[in-house]
């Protein structure tokens, strides 16, 4: 089983319209 490998980071750390976070281009960034 293979796996990815990533960044564990709270979503709400992530930049985003409404202050919260989310899974937009800016968070991509």
């Amino acid at each position: 089983m293979k796996r990815g490998c990533g960044i564990l980071l709270p979503i709400s750390s992530l930049p985003g319209n409404y202050g919260i976070g989310g899974f937009s281009k800016e968070a991509y960034r």
